[in-house]
């Protein structure tokens, strides 16, 4: 797993997996995390905030990526502050929450998906809940 507290970091044409309390693959505590074409995050769990990836503020891009993972909140994304965009033919499937958001929780800021595939399960928004 990786964990960036501040900076950028780009995952580019790679194969991640892991576990953690927040971002079980992917922790983005900087200004950008770009999860880039060819990228796959997979079997990612935290135990509590987005199983894949954990966007504590800045901007997250998952371009032409599969992403896999469960948490409580945010099964695959949650993004806690700043803005995510999922785009350029990007699978989030096997995302599953506990409680808020299978696929996406956005607890602040805008949410784009373009041209790309969500699914997941989840007690609200089974595949995107929005807080702010």
């Amino acid at each position: 797993a990786v964990y960036m507290a501040s900076g950028d970091l780009t995952v580019d044409a790679s194969t991640v997996s892991g576990s953690g309390q927040n971002g079980g693959c992917v922790y983005g505590g900087g200004t950008s995390v770009s999860i880039a074409a060819g990228s796959t995050l997979d079997t990612c769990t935290a135990s509590a905030d987005g199983g894949a990836v954990y966007m504590a503020n800045g901007t997250l891009v998952v371009d032409g990526s599969t992403v896999s993972g469960s948490a409580v909140y945010g099964g695959c994304v949650y993004g806690d502050a700043g803005s995510v965009t999922i785009s350029g033919g990007s699978e989030l499937s096997a995302c599953a929450a506990t409680a808020d958001g299978g696929a996406v929780y956005m607890a602040s800021g805008p949410l784009t998906v373009d041209a790309s595939a969500v699914s997941g399960s989840g007690q609200n928004g089974g595949c995107v809940y929005g807080g702010g």
